[in-house]
């Protein structure tokens, strides 16, 4: 954007000056670069430099234009993000719970024992695949927002 910015700065630094034709065709007034009709009629177009002062404030409007959108999408990243935490805890608690009505199941003697250790491996199996999501997001809206804090 900053490259855009500064490429029409330079465009409307130099002078300009380009045959423009107005004409109407069927009714309709119509500009063109030659001309497009026999009743064509040449328009004198001048586009003058921007004082500096006029530039500085284009700028200044720019990067304050460019810092809101930046801080627009962070804070957008972030509440995603915080979304997905939600999600995965919901789906954390939801398989964890259904391992347990598992565990109910489980007999009172030595094969039940092992199917109950069985599951409580499961469980935890569970438990770090999606603590390792959730710590993994929430470290991310840390850095997310010291990004906030720098460009408040």
């Amino acid at each position: 954007m900053r490259m855009f910015f500064l490429l029409v700065l330079f465009v409307l630094a130099q002078p300009l000056q380009a045959a423009v034709y107005k004409c109407v065709v069927d009714g309709e007034v119509i500009f063109a670069g030659k001309p497009c009709a026999a009743d064509a009629v040449s328009i004198d177009v001048r586009v003058s430099r921007p004082s500096e002062s006029e530039a500085i404030a284009a700028q200044r409007r720019l990067q304050s234009a460019q810092k809101h959108n930046d801080l627009q999408g962070v804070e957008r990243r972030i509440t995603d993000l915080e979304r997905n935490i939600d999600k995965y805890q919901r789906a954390m608690d939801g398989e964890v719970e259904a391992i347990n009505r598992k565990k109910n199941w489980a007999n009172n003697n030595l094969a039940g024992a092992a199917w109950r250790q069985s599951l409580s491996t499961e469980m935890q199996a569970v438990v770090d695949k999606y603590q390792g999501r959730i710590d993994s997001a929430e470290r991310e809206i840390a850095s997310y927002r010291k990004r906030v804090a720098a460009l408040r």
